[in-house]
């Protein structure tokens, strides 16, 4: 039986492919899609456990290298999360995860299994996670501009600020960034008296002292 691609609905493969290894020669056999994995077009080349491991990222080598040569002394089930880097120098994170094969007798002949490249879901993730990051630094950023608002306006402290803007945004049921938001926007219609904006400016100029 031949390693085969994962084809949902007859169209392009997924990008999980299956491969055995034989334990009578040392014969790999791999899918297409992990041909196209490792760089390679589908019949290029005959995989080895020497081409698998020349594949393998440098960080990864010595792990995936004891775990082959588990696989290759008896067949053993194994799973492993790691790197390769195929012909172009692009590094790709696969998941692999191979059992024991066995014949109509029951005896194990070797390991069958799959590779799955979550290369673009790592990058997805990560692009979400800047994503998230980014807003929540702008979040922050915008809750402590009103903070600063509402520490001059009432003389109170940063934590008695942040008290008011919480229970406005509560009584409003409107979200903390947005009510923020709304009163960075509003505060700038306010003219301040000409006599508080002299003592800033008064501030401003003398400080430190």
């Amino acid at each position: 039986m031949n390693p085969r691609d994962s084809d949902a609905d007859g169209g392009e493969p997924l990008r999980v492919g299956g491969f055995r290894f034989y334990l009578d020669d040392r014969r790999w056999e791999w899918s297409d899609a992990v041909a196209r994995m490792h760089g390679y077009s589908p019949g290029a080349v005959t995989p080895t456990t020497e081409l698998l491991l020349h594949h393998k990222h440098p960080d990864d080598k010595s792990t995936v290298a004891a775990l082959f040569n588990e696989v290759t002394r008896n067949g053993a089930p194994f799973s492993s999360r790691h790197r390769i880097i195929d012909t172009d120098g692009r590094t790709r994170r696969v998941i692999v995860v191979g059992d024991r094969a066995v014949d109509s007798a029951g005896q194990i002949v070797g390991t069958g299994g799959f590779y799955i490249d979550v290369t673009d879901s790592q990058r997805a993730e990560q692009a979400v996670m800047d994503s998230v990051v980014h807003e929540f630094t702008e979040s922050r950023a915008t809750i402590e501009r009103a903070k600063g608002v509402l520490m001059l306006a009432y003389g109170i402290n940063a934590e008695r600020a942040f008290d008011v803007l919480v229970w406005r945004s509560q009584d409003a049921n409107i979200k903390l960034r947005e009510l923020a938001h709304q009163l960075l926007h509003a505060i700038t219609d306010v003219e301040l008296p000409v006599t508080v904006r002299e003592q800033i400016d008064h501030l401003l100029l003398t400080l430190p002292h």
